[in-house]
């Protein structure tokens, strides 16, 4: 008899400490002995305890998550000097008619037209107009010559992305045609 109360007894410190170690949070630490003591051997006419397994507890993996790649930069294109000109410098114009004119803007190393580049044009500092080039020619009429003397043109490009800003100015003459006569 005192061998089965003491069978039931570990029976019942084995539950316990299985249920203790299922509910504990450090349940991988616990260490369980499979093997029953020396006295609490069942014999041969008594069944087997059941013996505690330790739960596995579950620890997360570090996630294979690949870090950001760099954005790769851009080398930025060199920009190209540019010079503006006038193609057929404006040397006079008469009273009461329409003035324009042509410019050319090139780059300047290697030499080569522009094309689609805006350039503003000024009379004595006065916004008058603008051209669009292609092939690196524009041509931009401004307006009519209304009183005698000498008018400075200005035209001037703000430069891009791709080419840098020129300007070039060049003074005419608003004369009457009786002036360009004598």
């Amino acid at each position: 008899m005192i061998k089965k109360l003491l069978a039931i007894t570990v029976l019942v410190v084995v539950a316990s400490l299985s249920i203790a170690g299922c509910a504990s949070p450090t349940s991988s630490n616990q260490a369980v002995s499979s093997t029953p003591s020396a006295s609490a051997r069942p014999s041969a006419t008594q069944s087997p305890s059941p013996t505690a397994t330790p739960t596995p507890s579950i620890v997360p993996f570090p996630s294979n998550t690949p870090s950001p790649l760099p954005t790769p930069t851009q080398t930025p294109t060199p920009v190209q000097a540019t010079a503006i000109s006038f193609a057929m410098p404006p040397l006079r114009f008469y009273v009461g008619e329409t003035m324009g004119s042509e410019i050319a803007l090139q780059t300047t190393n290697p030499i080569g037209p522009v094309t689609g580049a805006t350039v503003n044009l000024y009379l004595n500092g006065v916004y008058v107009g603008q051209t669009t080039t292609q092939q690196g020619f524009g041509s931009a009429t401004w307006g009519t010559a209304s009183s005698v003397g000498n008018v400075t043109l200005t035209a001037s490009f703000a430069g891009n992305s791709q080419y840098g800003p020129s300007s070039v100015s060049a003074t005419f003459q608003v004369v009457t045609p009786q002036q360009y006569r004598s």
